[in-house]
């Protein structure tokens, strides 16, 4: 499930944390998609596939030179608008469904498949024939259809030439021996060392680094697109890696420092990747419009180019608009049919629509594609969970911890399963292995979900406690994460549970001064997060006066901003006991952020003050079946559900299945601190229903 992936649509506490899981962007398929004869002749024109360059001079490739040389090519050949270059990635991914994963030597006969397969025009087979003192290679261009060899080069490298001035003179007799019209107003190519790095280290880690990017894996890329950038700090496009897969790992703080870092050397790559760079960044702002705008200036320049329709159907996707979302996913599988990440996004996406049947074929194709890999079975039990299936959820995430024991969104998911089963002391053990991790970001996050399990219990006291611990072991690492974030939010909220209000105050100024200081383009979100906590704490004037600053120019807000504006709005209203704003309000902020269960169980707690007993109940029957994490971000209103939902059964008469949630409720709660005046209400009600606790 992780994005480029991370928790599907928004991480949830407050709406300005929303940002810090953007970027958790998550991808997928479709349920049929219909590829016509027409898009089929499109994608083959003017398509070079470049297989991997075979190493008949070492053994074994052990410098990846043969990787190297192959996606050194494509980035050189890629710099043109009227050639159509394929990634590695799509070459990979074929090589995979035929059971040849990892192949880096593979005949004629197979190479020819893969093309086809690919839809390509030409391929280009390759080898390397010496390393020392010369770099010698060898290339056959091949036309597909007919199987003609078209050209072949044997280039030997000059005293002091480098791989990279090699593949500079391969890019151009290779453009030379195509036929393709070179738009005239296009500039000739730059040199592969002025878009890329002067470092052939640095190129190996970076290689090595999008292998791991591929599969989810986001600490293993990070560590190696880090290296990359030890030998060349201004190696651009390993930025650009290193942020996304950083927020993937969930360090987020490193992700967006990275991306601004990608955007200090823009000008050391493509036309094309310094578009996918701005558009990024903008995005990490939430500025939306503008990232979307970027990533369509690219297709209409390079309308082949499926990497950033897939950004786009991710972008889209994350701004609610599932309809453009799913227009792109189908372009990209117009153009590569294999592409898992699309699979992966789709399927999210029809879920999202209410076609469960369609999201589990679509993850069901991608998990045909990485039988191998983590992700897909995460993404699966994400699915599960989401429609109340904890069972096959359990199952599903167990399998991607099979495969990969470090796969942490996985084994935390786990964790929050059991927590819904009442398995605490399972849960506990699950959060644990992220607490024992080598990774201070999943150190800090496993310290964040233990606290989960007291809270999600009632026993406020003790959650309390576990969060002191966890902050100060955070602040003494001096590792500010987002989870450290999570935790101050939370230990606020927790306070005013308590009644201890002032306190509360100091601590909730206390998150909107780190988050700001983390995340200063965020301010404007984080000062109206601070103003929701004020408002929740009845502190209604200081609420009203945050909100005050912002009301003037609301339309000129980003959505993260603009939803947690009304979501405020909403609860200031239901402190004022005014149901009919507050519904107004949360209405518009559910909009903004779906599935959002703390701002739905204040639109369902709404309805019910203005006596609509049935739409609340919708509401929190649909809330209180959805098994995800963002429940749990809220872990002490998870729990209020039930209570809630118990109240609204019986003001409609529906008084066995009040029975039964009040029960649920105080078996949850049997150990709850004394503070919580539900728990008592929650007996007396049952003994007017005439039925024991």
């Amino acid at each position: 499930a992780t994005t480029r992936k991370i928790s599907p649509k928004r991480l949830a506490i407050p709406g300005a944390l929303v940002v810090l899981a953007v970027v958790a962007l998550i991808v997928l398929n479709p349920f049929k998609v219909r590829i016509s004869p027409e898009q089929d002749a499109v994608a083959g024109e003017n398509t070079l596939a470049i297989m991997y360059f075979e190493n008949m001079a070492q053994q074994g490739d052990p410098q990846r030179l043969g990787e190297i040389i192959t996606n050194l090519l494509i980035t050189d050949l890629s710099q043109s608008q009227d050639l159509r270059v394929l990634s590695s990635q799509r070459l990979y991914d074929i090589l995979k469904q035929q059971g040849k994963e990892g192949a880096k030597v593979i005949d004629r006969t197979t190479a020819t498949e893969i093309a086809r397969t690919a839809n390509a025009r030409w391929m280009m087979l390759g080898s390397i024939l010496q390393v020392e003192p010369h770099l010698v290679v060898t290339t056959q261009l091949v036309d597909v259809a007919t199987g003609s060899i078209e050209s072949s080069q044997r280039l030997t490298g000059m005293t002091g030439e480098t791989v990279f001035d090699v593949v500079d003179r391969m890019t151009g007799d290779t453009r030379t021996e195509l036929a393709v019209p070179v738009q005239l107003d296009v500039e000739p190519p730059r040199p592969v060392t002025e878009v890329t790095t002067t470092s052939l280290d640095a190129y190996r880690h970076y290689v090595e680094g999008l292998e791991y990017e591929r599969r989810f894996y986001g600490a293993e890329a990070c560590e190696s697109f880090g290296k990359a950038l030890e030998y060349d700090s201004t190696f651009a496009m390993a930025h650009y890696h290193y942020a996304w897969t950083a927020l993937t790992a969930r360090r987020f703080q490193e992700g967006f420092a990275a991306i601004d870092r990608a955007a200090r050397y823009v000008d050391r790559v493509s036309d094309k990747e310094r578009l996918y760079i701005e558009s990024s960044k903008v995005w990490f702002e939430g500025r939306y419009d503008e990232a979307i705008s970027k990533l369509i200036q690219i297709t209409q320049d390079y309308p082949n180019e499926k990497e950033a329709y897939h950004l786009l159907a991710n972008f889209c996707y994350q701004k609610g608009d599932d309809e453009n979302a799913l227009r792109n996913c189908r372009q990209v599988l117009a153009l590569d049919p294999l592409h898992k990440e699309t699979y992966n996004l789709m399927a999210y996406l029809y879920d999202e629509m209410g076609n469960f049947e369609k999201s589990i074929w679509a993850i069901n194709q991608y998990i045909e594609l990485a039988p191998d890999e983590a992700n897909p079975y995460d993404s699966r039990g994400d699915l599960y969970a989401y429609n109340g299936d904890l069972d096959n959820a359990i199952a599903s995430y167990q399998k991607a911890v099979e495969i990969k024991p470090d796969f942490f969104s996985a084994v935390e998911k786990i964790g929050n399963m059991y927590i819904y089963n009442g398995q605490y002391e399972i849960a506990d053990a699950q959060y644990r292995k992220l607490i024992g991790s080598d990774q201070p970001a999943s150190q800090s996050r496993g310290g964040y979900c233990l606290t989960r399990i007291p809270l999600y219990q009632g026993r406020l006291r003790d959650g309390l406690a576990m969060l002191d611990s966890s902050v100060a072991a955070d602040e003494r690492k001096q590792f500010p994460t987002e989870a450290y974030l999570y935790k101050l939010y939370l230990r606020a909220s927790v306070l005013i549970d308590l009644q201890q209000h002032d306190r509360a105050q100091t601590e909730a100024r206390r998150f909107r001064d780190a988050t700001i200081q983390m995340f200063p383009m965020l301010s404007v979100a984080f000062d109206l997060a601070y103003a929701e906590l004020s408002a929740y704490n009845d502190r209604i004037a200081e609420a009203d006066s945050v909100l005050g600053l912002y009301h003037s120019v609301l339309d000129t807000l980003r959505d993260m901003s603009k939803e947690t504006y009304h979501s405020t709005k909403g609860l200031l209203a239901l402190q004022k006991n005014d149901p009919e704003t507050a519904c107004r309000h949360l209405e518009i902020s559910d909009s903004l952020e779906t599935n959002n269960f703390q701002i739905r169980y204040r639109l369902a707690k709404a309805h019910l003050m203005a006596q609509r007993v049935d739409e609340a109940i919708t509401i929190l029957e649909d809330i209180l079946t959805r098994y995800d994490e963002d429940r749990l971000d809220s872990p002490v209103v998870s729990v209020r559900g039930h209570y809630l939902l118990g109240t609204a059964y019986q003001l409609a008469g529906r008084n066995d299945e009040a029975i039964e949630q009040y029960r649920t409720f105080l078996e949850i709660w049997k150990d709850a601190d004394p503070e919580l005046d539900e728990v008592p209400d929650a007996k007396n009600r049952l003994k007017e229903l005439g039925a024991s606790s």
